[in-house]
């Protein structure tokens, strides 16, 4: 167990390594990405039509009639979607459209540590016909609907002239009534198909910047860096229990070095005074009393009485010389 933790820690410091160093590689360069549209052109399409890409992040616009080609710069890929209307030429009615397809799994960079130039995806497109087809549809199963009540309603008209005498020919129309209504049901609840219209075929180049491979870059740094923590915290467990079993396997054993041996202070051992020592601590040195109480006292008639010599034996050096 400790083996394989300390073998998933290396990998884990391996991918950082290598995650650092395409860091590195892709430098600061300054730019946007591009998305480049193409309509992969159709010898049975109807050259009368043409789709309108609406893309959302950022806000743009643009049309393509058959085989042609478009390119949205500055795309958000982790945010950004894709909306196809198919159209008739010069402003014609709309045919249908398609659902928001969404750009953040298709425009992923894949093994960003081996990054490419460019990235190409054929995207097939499912265009649904309008809201007014819909209704119309609506409108007809409602018309078969009540089709179909006015006729279970006439039996029920004649089964109230119907004598009591008939109970078996009753049992039987119930049940006919239970199972016809179970059908409906069942109907009512399985999802509606709905056949597309037509299917546009798209092709996607995708230019990632260099800021969309550093994005890239630092999200697999972060998941590598949260693994090779829980990795550490593993083998530090289970280094943790091999200690403890080996403590408790060999219980009469002494460590060989003791736990805390290095925060013991030595004692050093007192060394004998000279007697020079001793004398000179006890009559001149900073703890004598001489020091201490004799010497402040007797400064002061030093100095007065060393003043008043020099004044008597010396005092025509201090005289002031004869006026001229």
């Amino acid at each position: 167990m400790a083996e394989s933790a300390r073998m998933e820690l290396v990998e884990c410091e391996r991918e950082i390594q290598k995650i650092k160093g395409a860091l590195r590689q892709v430098g600061s360069e300054d730019g946007q990405n591009s998305l480049q549209v193409i309509w992969v052109e159709k010898d049975d399409a109807d050259q009368n039509q043409e789709i309108s890409l609406q893309l959302s992040s950022p806000v743009e616009e643009a049309v393509l009639n058959n085989g042609g080609e478009t390119t949205f710069a500055g795309v958000e890929s982790s945010m950004a979607t894709l909306t196809v209307t198919l159209r008739n030429k010069n402003g014609g009615d709309v045919l249908g459209t398609s659902e928001a397809c969404d750009l953040a799994p298709i425009l992923s960079l894949g093994d960003t540590l081996e990054p490419k130039e460019e990235y190409v995806i054929e995207l097939p497109v499912a265009i649904v016909g309008t809201a007014t087809d819909d209704s119309a549809e609506d409108t007809a199963v409602a018309a078969e609907a009540t089709a179909e009540t006015t006729e279970e309603d006439k039996p029920d008209e004649k089964e109230g002239e119907k004598t009591t005498t008939d109970e078996e020919p009753k049992k039987e129309e119930e049940e006919k009534e239970t199972t016809e209504e179970t059908k409906k049901e069942e109907e009512k609840e399985t999802p509606k198909l709905i056949k597309p219209l037509a299917t546009i075929n798209l092709r996607l180049v995708f230019k990632p910047s260099a800021k969309d491979r550093k994005e890239e870059l630092y999200e697999l740094l972060n998941k590598a860096s949260v693994r090779r923590s829980q990795a550490l915290e593993r083998h530090r467990g289970q280094q943790q229990e091999t200690i403890t079993k080996k403590s408790a396997s060999s219980p009469g054993k002494k460590p060989a070095v003791k736990a805390g041996f290095l925060n013991k202070k030595t004692k050093k051992a007192p060394v004998e005074e000279s007697k020079w020592q001793q004398f000179y601590d006890k009559y001149m040195g900073p703890t004598s009393m001489a020091r201490g109480l004799i010497i402040p006292i007797a400064k002061n008639y030093v100095i007065f009485f060393g003043a008043v010599v020099l004044a008597h034996y010396k005092g025509q050096e201090l005289a002031l010389p004869a006026p001229v």
